[in-house]
């Protein structure tokens, strides 16, 4: 049944949507693996423990640059497949702005893992959550088959050669952590393992997702669309002062139509940062769409891809460029990500290649 708000308007889940929200995680411990989480930054919470992606796979066809971690959406009950009752999905990025083009490019990567219920890794049921009066509490804590970048958390297949306890993805990496990361000073073949807390990234924030709720409006006179129309160019300081249609407003002032409907749909809840939902359609912010062809088959089962979700520019609040990154930030309209429609066995053996679409707001 529908629900009504405090201004009389009936409102509708529109179904399917969920919407992600980003917050202060109330528990760090809750981001490890074993809880399943969906968050952006810090290290990945791998679901397969071995098999990561490499790092050649990991790194920016622009730049040759690592990618950093960007986010991770759990997805488990999304297929009803025995080998999809653990799902997730891995979004990469490159941090520096020059390689963040418009199009299917490398600077934007996603990966697809799989596990059935029953899997060596966690148990069949799920775990209790963490003591909230043991901060010491290790319930939940699983570690990597292999070793990781101590940096950045992605499979690490280089070593110190000093003390040959520090693991790197990267030279870059490697190099960051002697010059900044306190390495030179501790390196030695008698230090104890490192906890890998250091770390060159984004801040870590917990996803929370709930449905879309929309008002049930219905249709405006054009009257009431110019009103509105008239608020939304005054919200953007554009000097309004003719008697025009609504059409002749947009030609005068060029008024990006897409960005209007894209902030007209997020109007009611503007700080979602993702929107999910198998099948789409993905909410656009510019004209750089994906054309027939432009989004490729599953490489592994031949299936079409299909849209799974999409991040929205609302991220870029959040993850503190212009505190850790340099003037030549990371940045972007919407990323869309399309996966195997099956989603296929493959992602049950290690991390599957999916597409990300970087759709950018047009140029003015």
């Amino acid at each position: 049944m529908a629900d009504c708000d405090d201004g009389g308007h009936t409102e509708h889940a529109d179904e399917g949507w969920q919407l992600g929200f980003v917050d202060d995680p109330t528990d760090v411990r809750l981001l490890n693996s074993a809880y399943f989480p969906s968050k952006v930054g810090g290290k990945p919470a791998w679901l397969k423990l071995e098999n990561l992606p490499t790092s050649d796979r990991l790194e920016c066809t622009t730049c040759g640059e690592p990618l950093l971690f960007l986010l991770q959406l759990y997805s488990g009950g999304l297929f009803e497949t025995d080998d999809c009752y653990h799902r997730a999905v891995y979004l990469f990025c490159c941090p520096t702005g020059n390689c963040c083009q418009a199009g299917r490019m490398g600077s934007f990567k996603a990966f697809r893992n799989q596990l059935p219920r029953e899997n060596p890794y966690y148990p069949f049921d799920a775990l209790p959550d963490p003591s909230e009066d043991d901060p010491d509490d290790k319930t939940g804590l699983v570690h990597s088959k292999q070793p990781l970048c101590i940096v950045c958390g992605v499979a690490g297949d280089k070593q110190c050669a000093n003390c040959k306890r520090a693991h790197y993805c990267s030279k870059a990496h490697q190099s960051w952590h002697w010059k900044s990361g306190g390495h030179k000073t501790e390196c030695s073949p008698d230090t104890e393992p490192f906890d890998g807390d250091m770390f060159v990234g984004f801040p870590e924030l917990e996803i929370i997702t709930e449905p879309e709720i929309l008002p049930d409006t219905p249709e405006r006179s054009e009257e009431e669309r110019m009103k509105a129309y008239k608020k939304m160019v005054q919200d953007l300081k554009i000097d309004d002062t003719k008697d025009e249609s609504l059409d002749e407003v947009k030609k005068m002032h060029k008024v990006d139509p897409k960005l209007l409907e894209f902030r007209a749909r997020i109007k009611d809840e503007p700080t979602q940062v993702v929107r999910h939902k198998k099948g789409g359609p993905p909410l656009w912010i510019g004209n750089r769409q994906p054309a027939e062809g432009d989004i490729p088959p599953c490489s592994h089962c031949g299936g079409a891809r299909v849209f799974e979700f999409e991040v929205l520019p609302q991220l870029l609040n959040h993850l503190k460029l212009d505190e850790d990154m340099s003037k030549d930030s990371m940045d972007f309209g919407v990323l869309a990500v399309y996966v195997c429609e099956n989603s296929c066995s493959a992602g049950t053996e290690g991390y599957v290649d999916e597409i990300v679409w970087h759709n950018k707001v047009n140029a003015s």
